[in-house]
């Protein structure tokens, strides 16, 4: 098996940019992790999240995953079946694996890698023969939707110490509820009266997402990056949290340790003991983290000022029905929108859609 040192990243990420210079690679950088467990990044296409699709090396093999807060929603589901329906596994030289209980989201080319050069074949064949089934299927996913542009607002940033956020409420003709369609910053997103609904998982973000998420945020830019999407369903003065839990929590932990106070998200009740342990274990990690690389406190709401506002979202708000809902249909919240309110989260998601309005920016 190929271990992950130093030089072996470098030596993927040249192969990587020289073949692919679109692509981005990186790596676990978790000094205390057996070499082992480490694990190579590589993204698929910048038309998708990093977080929601990627090429991984680990432990020896190399796969596709579909994973993250972002697994098993609408848009994952059809991208997965959509590959599963395409990609043949007859030959068995490659397989789907189970990945968190489910024999889905996880595709790995049943090839076991001892060297660089191997690596690199490995990942010649993969994305030759991946990419290109990504990429028809964002084709024909994407175009024909009898959709139309909505008008989104840019919300005025608040200052620091100030956080006011205006949602502005885009009213669908002939449906019953109201959609909004909002990019706002992650200043914005967690001035809001933030509440985890009783039917969400509890929180249980694993060790490498945390640390991706840590790389990922810290990286020096100088404009405004998107860091994917967040459902939010409006009850009176308080939004509660459809889909994107996970990563609001972590981030929330991350600022609160950076020295930002006043986050009214981390005064949600954790009751399970799980997710207590995760809370605990995470900001452990993040303070480790912190540590090593930010070690002078007093700099760190500099930095925190910076992050707040270049992370920006895609935010989709259902406003709040007046038909009281079930527990069951709590529960399926999640999958049960209107057809309306689907076609506006494969708005969001649409890369043509977010490169139109970046460009309008």
């Amino acid at each position: 098996m190929l271990y992950i040192y130093p030089e072996v990243v470098e030596s993927v990420r040249r192969f990587v940019h020289k073949r692919w210079p679109e692509k981005e690679v990186t790596c676990q950088r978790n000094e205390y992790a057996w070499h082992q467990n480490r694990f190579i990044k590589i993204t698929v296409t910048s038309r998708l999240d990093v977080s929601i699709i990627h090429y991984e090396y680990l432990q020896g093999y190399l796969e596709l995953h579909l994973e993250g807060e972002c697994y098993g929603n609408y848009d994952n589901q059809c991208l997965y079946k959509y590959l599963r329906k395409h990609i043949d596994t007859q030959s068995r030289e490659y397989l789907w694996h189970q990945w968190y209980g489910m024999k889905q989201g996880r595709l790995r080319l049943e090839q076991t890698i001892e060297d660089p050069l191997e690596l690199a074949d490995a990942l010649t064949k993969f994305i030759g023969y991946v990419n290109p089934l990504v990429e028809k299927f964002l084709d024909e996913y994407y175009i024909g939707e009898d959709l139309e542009e909505q008008p989104t607002t840019e919300s005025q940033i608040a200052s620091f110490d100030e956080c006011s956020p205006a949602v502005h409420t885009v009213p669908e003709v002939g449906c019953e509820e109201k959609v909004s369609l909002e990019t706002l910053s992650l200043k914005e997103v967690l001035a809001l009266n933030l509440k985890i609904p009783d039917y969400q998982r509890i929180y249980c973000w694993p060790q490498k997402n945390v640390e991706l998420l840590l790389d990922d945020i810290f990286q020096p830019r100088g404009h405004r990056y998107h860091l994917g999407t967040i459902i939010l369903q409006k009850k009176g003065y308080d939004y509660d949290i459809i889909d994107g839990q996970q990563r609001t929590v972590t981030l929330a932990l991350i600022l609160r340790a950076m020295g930002m106070a006043e986050i009214g998200l981390l005064n949600e009740s954790f009751d399970s003991v799980e997710a207590q342990k995760y809370v605990g274990y995470n900001r452990h990690l993040i303070e480790l983290y912190l540590n090593r690389h930010y070690p002078n406190t007093a700099k760190r709401i500099d930095i925190v000022k910076r992050i707040i506002k270049e992370i920006t979202f895609y935010v989709l708000i259902l406003q709040d029905s007046s038909k009281k809902m079930s527990q069951s249909e709590k529960r399926g919240v999640n999958t049960a929108w209107s057809t309306k309110a689907r076609k506006h989260a494969k708005l969001l998601h649409n890369p043509l859609y977010r490169c139109a309005k970046t460009k309008e920016k």
